[in-house]
C-alpha cells in the first residue's frame, strides 16, 4: 500500500501530472471498470499493477488480455500496453497458464522511480498507444 501511495503521487506530480488514476486491490473490479471504460470507448493508456504475495498481477493481465481479445473486432490495432511491478528485480516466469507468453513490460519495485517515471510518461505520450479507432 505504501509503495502505490508514494508510486502514485510521484508519478502524477513529476510525469504524468494531469492524468486520472484509479486504484484498485480486486482483479475483478478492475476487469470490470475496464470492460465499462472499454464499452463506452473511453481509453485507458496503461496498466500498472503488482505481482507479490497479496497481489496477482499475472492473473490481472492474463485478464486484460481476455478482454483485449473480446474487443478486438470492435477496435483496430486494439492493445493496452501493461506494466508488472515485482518485489524483485529477477524476472517473473511471464507466462499466462496456456504456456503463452504474457505481454507485458516487467520492472521490479527497487528500479529508480526516476527511470521508472521516464518509461511510463513515454508509454503514456507515444503515438503507438494513443486513442483506437473503432472499426467502421
Amino acid at each position: 500500500q505504501s509503495f502505490s501511495t508514494e508510486f502514485t503521487q510521484k508519478m502524477m506530480d513529476t510525469f504524468i501530472p494531469n492524468s486520472n488514476w484509479y486504484y484498485f486491490e480486486d482483479i475483478v473490479k478492475a476487469t470490470q471498470f475496464l470492460d465499462t471504460q472499454l464499452e463506452k470507448e473511453e481509453w485507458v493508456n496503461l496498466i500498472i499493477t503488482e505481482n507479490n504475495k497479496d497481489l496477482n498481477g499475472v492473473e490481472f493481465i492474463e485478464a486484460i488480455q481476455e478482454l483485449e481479445c473480446e474487443y478486438e473486432n470492435k477496435y483496430s490495432e486494439f492493445y493496452i500496453p501493461k506494466l508488472l511491478l515485482t518485489e524483485n528485480s529477477e524476472s517473473p516466469s511471464l507466462y499466462k497458464s496456456t504456456g503463452e507468453p504474457l505481454e507485458c513490460f516487467h520492472y521490479s519495485k527497487s528500479e529508480d522511480i526516476d527511470l521508472l517515471g521516464k518509461f511510463i510518461k513515454s508509454l503514456c505520450i507515444s503515438e503507438n498507444f494513443h486513442f483506437r479507432k473503432p472499426v467502421f
